[in-house]
Parts: structure tokens; sequence; C-alpha cells
């Protein structure tokens, strides 16, 4: 789930005294906010916005997976068929019907209905709706819902996500995604949403194994499933720019809390399709077994891959020994004293571990060995094993790994990061 907070959602829009919107009316002076945003007050660069944030994802995942982006009403599903058009370029070009609304008044739109919820049919990959799609639409391969409408009702939240929840095993579908930019999954914290089922279905030897959808609930805001406001008068401003301030991703961790994550932080692993390998095209993935691996072992770094043991050994613990070793190898004379290292200060500090573990310099946990010869044997029986981290073959500082030296060069060492030397973890 990616949650993306647009500026003048969030901070408001106060337009200058005696402003006129695109029509010569004159704008009502006050502040305007997210609840106003395509209901009474139509940003046209905000819907540029969430247009090509939208191509955005779709681009680097696949840009042929059914997408459903839900609407405030009628004119905002259009305005928002035409933003993605635009933000489409040439496959939008190509492919007609690459976007369509499908709405309660789109003759040409409900008639694509059958092919967009059709797995064997392409087109339409992209629908833009308002409340048609909400209710009673098997949908199993859509892989995107796209959020730009306001939800208070708990049963139509329910809804509209359940248009993604479907599993298609033959098609590849075992997940989907939620986009959402009027801050409706907050509803996902609400301790209603995993109250009593809204249906309960026991389907028999011959039934659709797939449940019906759940009658409105009197909280609905709608009369029925289908029928949609066409709306009122709206302010429609061309000449104000939005911009995107913040984005989040949230996931069900192995404790089975919701966990929040920077979307930057989060995706910098995840998306980045490596320059090389198998089946390599220098497009941006997040799919294939070596972006699996890397995501594991990103959430394994940060300590979110499994739960924490209380009962296992901590890390200050750890160091603790190390230190009170190496205080006996000084005084011994096997090893210099080593220089007393600076605190980490919070801005190094790359992210969040669990409470157990330490961040430490380098020089705390391995030995700088100097050399100027690649000795790349094998090691001999009995020799200890420095830890350290891939690097290029150089002659320079000696580490031990798989049995065998390697060597990196210290001016790089602050270079290293985790996202950069993954392909050379395996």
């Amino acid at each position: 789930m990616v949650r993306i907070d647009i500026d003048k959602d969030v901070l408001g829009w106060l337009p200058p005294p005696g402003m006129k919107d695109d029509l010569g009316q004159e704008i009502e002076y006050r502040e305007y906010n997210q609840a106003d945003m395509d209901r009474i007050l139509v940003l046209n660069q905000r819907t540029k916005l969430v247009a090509n944030r939208v191509m955005q994802y779709l681009n680097a995942t696949d840009p042929y997976a059914k997408t459903i982006i839900f609407c405030e009403d009628i004119d905002h599903a259009e305005r928002m068929r035409v933003a993605i058009v635009n933000a489409a370029g040439q496959i939008a070009i190509d492919n007609p019907k690459y976007v369509m609304r499908i709405t309660g008044d789109s003759v040409e739109g409900k008639a694509e209905l059958d092919n967009f919820i059709d797995p064997e049919s392409r087109f339409p990959v992209i629908a833009t709706t308002s409340e048609l799609l909400t209710t009673g639409v098997d949908a199993k391969t859509c892989k995107l819902i796209v959020l730009d409408k306001t939800i208070t009702s708990m049963t139509s939240f329910k809804q509209i996500i359940g248009r993604g929840t479907r599993i298609d095993e033959e098609n590849g579908k075992w997940f989907f995604t939620i986009m959402d930019f009027k801050k409706a999954t907050e509803l996902f914290r609400d301790p209603d949403f995993d109250g009593e089922p809204a249906v309960i279905y026991e389907p028999g030897d011959d039934d659709d194994p797939v449940p019906p959808d759940p009658e409105p609930g009197e909280d609905d805001d709608r009369d029925d499933g289908i029928e949609e406001e066409p709306g009122v008068y709206k302010v429609r401003v061309s000449g104000v720019d939005a911009k995107i301030i913040n984005e989040r991703i949230e996931y069900i961790g192995p404790d089975g809390e919701l966990m929040t994550e920077s979307y930057k932080d989060f995706s910098r692993i995840y998306v980045k399709k490596a320059a090389t390998g198998r089946g390599s095209n220098g497009k941006i993935s997040p799919y294939g077994i070596q972006k699996l691996r890397e995501l594991i072992l990103e959430l394994a770094v940060r300590g979110k891959l499994v739960p924490q043991d209380p009962n296992e050994e901590t890390a200050s613990i750890l160091l603790g020994k190390m230190a009170k070793e190496k205080a006996q190898f000084v005084k011994e004379g096997k090893i210099k004293k080593p220089k007393k290292l600076p605190v980490i200060p919070n801005d190094e500090i790359p992210f969040g571990i669990p409470k157990s573990w330490e961040w430490v310099r380098l020089p705390d946990v391995c030995r700088y060995m100097p050399g100027k010869t690649s000795n790349t044997g094998p090691l001999q029986p009995g020799r200890h094993r420095t830890p350290c981290l891939p690097g290029r073959w150089q002659p320079c500082s000696e580490y031990e790994t798989r049995g065998r030296r390697r060597y990196l060069v210290p001016s790089r060492a602050k270079q290293i990061t985790i996202e950069s030397r993954l392909p050379d973890i395996q």
C-alpha cells in the first residue's frame, strides 16, 4: 500500500483575493483542502500529478496491469481518463482503449466492462470510475487500486478494496497494490475494519467459490452501487502548481502488524533492476527471483524479516566480549592499541534497527591489514577469518570471505552501501 500526500491537500490552498477561475468566475476567498479537491475545487495540475504518479508506478512494474482508479464523481473520472491518456503517451495512442471511463452514464465504457474483467482480454487496462465498479465486479486480475476519492463509509471502503483481493493463480495474480491519495486507507486502522464479517457465505459443491458482495449498509453515502452524481459547479484553476510532499509504503510485518516505511527507502532496493544478468533489459521492475532475494535481504538487514527473539544475546553484550578480547590482544602485543572512534551521530544512521542491535564502525568488528599484492589463494588451516564488506579485487585492505583473501580500498568503504553491493552477496 502506497500513501501519497499532495501539498495542496495537506497544507491547503488559499487563493489570492479577487482571483478568478478558468471560466472567469471569482473564486471564494477561503482555504481549500483535501475535502474540497475534485468535489468543489479542481486543480488541473493536481489531476496531472496523480495521473503521472500512477503511470510512473505502472511503467516501473507492468504497464498492462489491470488498474481501477476511483474518483470523486463522473466529471472527475473523465478528467482523470484524459490525464492518464496524456501521461501514458505512446501506449495510449497505439491502443485507444488502454484507458476507459466506466461510469453509469458512459454507454461505451459500460460496454467494455466485460473486457476489463476478462483475464484473456488485454484492453482496457485502466478503468476510471466513481461508483460503478465498487460492487458486483469480479476483477480477478486487478493489481492496482488507486484511491483519489474521499471514502468515509467502512462498507464502501471494504467493497472498493475487495476489487483487488481476488486471487488468480492461472494468471499469476497473487497480490495487489493500493495507491491512496485521499487518506482513505486510514480506515484500515479503524477498530471496525476487523469487526463482524460483511457477509457469511457457505457455498455448495456447485456454487461459485467467490462470496457475493454485502448489501449496502446504513452508513453508505449512496442509494445503490451504480448511480453516480454528475457533480456540481466546480472552481477550475489551471495555473496552480501541485507537488507530492510525502510518500509512505505500508505492509504487514512478520508479527502481523501494519508497518510504515518511507516509500523511497523501501523501494530503492525493490524496484532497481540489475543492469546485468539473465533476462536483463535495462528496465525497472520489482519482479523476478533476484528482486525477491534483494527484498528479503533488505528486510533481514533491517531486522524485519522475522520476529526478534528476546532470549538471544544482544549486540551490546557481543561487542563487550569483543572489546575485552581486543584488550587482551593489545596487552599480549598481538595488535596495536586501536584509536578511539567517534560516536555515530543520528544523521549517519540510514534506518532504524531492533533495540537489541547496535550500529558500529567497521574497525570495531574487523582488522585493517595493509598489503601490496592480491593473494587469492585458499586460507591455511586454522587461519582466523576476518569479516568485512565485499569489494573489488585491489591491493589494499585485506579481508577474507568464502575461504579466500580479498582486498578493499579504504577510500571506497564510505561509498559502499547495501544497495550498491547487494549483487555481490548470494
